[in-house]
């Protein structure tokens, strides 16, 4: 609990976006412990055990427990590790199912994070249907990327031209509750020793309105209740909305600028991206956290930002 508190204070210090910490679910990922759960405070909304499972079903499945208890959200990364040398597919099939399945049993709120295969999203859908407070994300790399042009190094891999398809068809469809970044800043020799990941932040948004909105027509609205209305949402807070009483919390975008990504210009600490060369349309303008301007790129026109210090 004090690393979470002091997460916590650090993001409100700094102040340019919402943050939310979260809790391992097993103390020190070590897949068995689960006594360090019952000194969270209502603050922290979700647990999960990042990069990782927790392979232990028993374990599991007494997180669950007290997920339910507790009304927090418990959020998997789907991998049976014995399974993923093997076949990385089966690895995030039979993990999502083991997962629905206890959820099922136990009434806990699950969120899947990154679903990347056809069964795993079939998974999903299934307990939708059946009424089960299952949610879902997909990422942009999964949907933008597939394994005939690029190989670039995450967890879950990049997916067959299927599968990819398959998770676009499921967002237009209305079965994805969001897009997340998965955002993993590695340095590059973190990268060169191996290390799953990408930079994802800073190109989630042109990544995912060019693959969706650009070439498959998704309607815009929906974009935005992807990457901000229902995450929100999901975790009880009022952002994502314009409305009389929600946060002024607002991104301006240049929907008709084109830009290349270039690795090296990204501000994160962690330059590793696969886009690195390819080119996107939607370039972030400006946002506005809670009224007050966080960002705004250089080129921004004097016309633009009179009307960002009105909405203030």
């Amino acid at each position: 609990m004090e690393d979470i508190l002091k997460v916590r204070d650090r993001l409100n210090e700094i102040g340019l976006v919402e943050g939310h910490q979260t809790s391992s679910i097993t103390r020190h990922f070590d897949g068995e412990t689960l006594s360090h759960l019952s000194l969270l405070d209502d603050a922290v909304k979700i647990i999960t055990e990042d990069g990782k499972d927790v392979m232990r079903s028993d374990v599991m499945k007494k997180a669950m427990d007290l997920c339910r208890k507790r009304g927090i959200i418990l959020m998997s990364h789907a991998e049976d590790h014995d399974m993923t040398p093997i076949d990385t597919y089966l690895s995030e099939d039979l993990m999502t199912i083991r997962n629905i399945h206890l959820a099922k049993k136990t009434g806990c709120r699950l969120h899947m994070a990154h679903v990347s295969t056809i069964d795993s999203m079939k998974a999903v859908i299934e307990a939708k249907k059946e009424g089960f407070p299952v949610t879902a994300e997909v990422t942009p790399h999964h949907i933008a990327l597939d394994d005939s042009i690029s190989n670039y190094r995450v967890n879950p891999p990049i997916r067959s031209k299927e599968h990819k398809a398959f998770l676009i068809s499921c967002i237009k469809e209305g079965w994805v509750d969001m897009i997340s970044t998965d955002h993993a800043p590695h340095s590059k020799e973190d990268k060169r020793k191996g290390s799953p990941g990408l930079t994802g932040l800073e190109t989630a948004f042109m990544v995912s309105y060019t693959t969706l909105v650009k070439e498959n027509h998704l309607p815009l609205p929906k974009l935005s209740e992807l990457m901000s209305k229902n995450p929100a949402s999901l975790l009880g807070l009022k952002h994502g909305l314009i409305q009389e009483g929600a946060w002024a919390d607002l991104v301006l975008a240049d929907l008709d600028r084109e830009i290349e990504v270039k690795a090296d210009s990204l501000v994160s600490k962690g330059k590793n991206t696969p886009f690195d060369g390819m080119r996107f349309f939607g370039q972030i303008l400006l946002t506005i956290r809670k009224g007050n301007i966080t960002f705004q790129e250089p080129t921004l026109s004097i016309a633009a930002r009179q009307g960002a210090e009105r909405i203030r």
